[in-house]
């Protein structure tokens, strides 16, 4: 049931992200969604080794719809690419041959949500310089449904519970940083 709700939180929070999107009201970094996509696709993975569950479900919609967010940004604005925008993907990239390498999901999850963080600097930085232009009401709802995913786990270790932990903390504190941001430049 909490597999469920969590899915129709991610459809509800990324159908007007799609739609502002699509009438080009918001701009994403293209670059970032692109590695969040390989992120999240990296995490549902291990999450789905690790006997997760409905827990997962969360993470793999997030991974198919941070890839269309990604080709839609880029479509609508290109891509700004800085040095550290690479260094994430490189990341990411390595984070694959390393889970091969150890034969364990937990250092490649690590290394995900390592990157993760370094993956969500461009849109932390475009955001902090340009407060209104994303919509936080789909970081939000991410926020909310990845704790509902928490709750939907079937089976709780570090491995089930890294990935969506961390994406509940770091949507929700990126929220608050955009609101204190809206409220400075006003």
């Amino acid at each position: 049931m909490f597999g469920l709700f969590s899915l129709l939180i991610a459809l509800v929070s990324y159908v007007p992200y799609f739609i502002a999107l699509h009438k080009k009201r918001i701009h994403p970094h293209a670059f970032s969604y692109g590695v969040w996509s390989l992120l999240s696709l990296v995490g549902f993975c291990a999450q789905v080794t690790g006997n997760a569950g409905a827990g997962s479900w969360a993470l793999g919609l997030t991974a198919l719809s941070c890839a269309a967010v990604a080709i839609m940004a880029y479509r609508n604005d290109g891509i700004g690419i800085t040095g550290s925008d690479w260094l994430s993907l490189i990341g990411v990239l390595c984070a694959i041959p390393l889970w091969y390498y150890t034969q364990d999901p937990l250092p490649a999850l690590v290394l995900a949500v390592s990157i993760d963080a370094m993956g969500f600097y461009p849109t932390f930085r475009r955001n902090y310089l340009k407060p209104h232009s994303d919509m936080l009401l789909m970081y939000s709802m991410s926020g909310l449904k990845f704790a509902v995913a928490l709750l939907a786990l079937e089976e709780y270790s570090t491995v089930t519970v890294l990935y969506p932990a961390y994406l509940f903390a770091s949507n929700f504190i990126f929220v608050v940083m955009v609101l204190v941001r809206r409220r400075m430049v006003k």
